[in-house]
């Protein structure tokens, strides 16, 4: 037979359930009494929703303070980190120009002073920006750490992930101690 031009349509179907066989503990680094719970076992919950409220002890509540600290710091390094990457970069442009504009396009055999400090100048300029983009990354890494302990020491606890709550173990008026802090469902 002979081949011919048209539409194939098929369909497929399937049945089924879909699960997640990941879990996440909930961890908390405070310490308090256990105001209120949010959930219950068998509630399903978003990342990031409250699971619980904790009344902060004194102890926690200077951890916190300087957690946030920690991170304000750490947000301004970013920040300033940043900001000198303008700066380098201009330099880097200009360096670059003077070179190729002045004696970058001279035999770069000979001696000539000029070739070699104007050369050196554009390399050490470029040394400083590729530089200055590794202080970022290590500026950004430290926000993230910061702000996860800072996180770590919320009054309110919350889902680390989307679920279904199982093994809840809090209750309200319930003290978490410094030894306690280990996971709450």
């Amino acid at each position: 037979t002979q081949a011919e031009k048209g539409t194939l349509i098929t369909a497929v179907t399937a049945s089924g359930t879909v699960s997640s066989g990941s879990s996440a503990n909930i961890t908390s680094s405070a310490t308090g009494i256990v105001q209120e719970v949010y959930v219950k076992n068998g509630d399903t919950v978003s990342e990031g929703d409250s699971i619980a409220l904790i009344k902060l002890d004194k102890s926690s509540q200077q951890q916190q303070t300087q957690a946030w600290a920690s991170y304000l710091s750490a947000q301004n390094t970013l920040n300033t980190a940043k900001a000198k990457m303008n700066s380098l970069q201009s330099a880097l442009f200009k360096a670059n120009q003077t070179f190729v504009n002045g004696k970058g396009t001279a035999d770069p055999d000979t001696d000539d002073p000029i070739y070699i400090q104007q050369r050196a100048d554009w390399l050490q300029a470029e040394a400083d920006y590729t530089n200055q983009e590794n202080v970022i990354k290590q500026a950004e890494a430290a926000l993230s750490s910061s702000w996860l302990s800072y996180s770590q020491l919320s009054p309110t606890i919350t889902a680390p992930m989307s679920g279904v709550v199982s093994n809840l173990i809090i209750t309200p008026g319930l003290t978490i101690s410094g030894r306690d802090r280990k996971s709450v469902v």
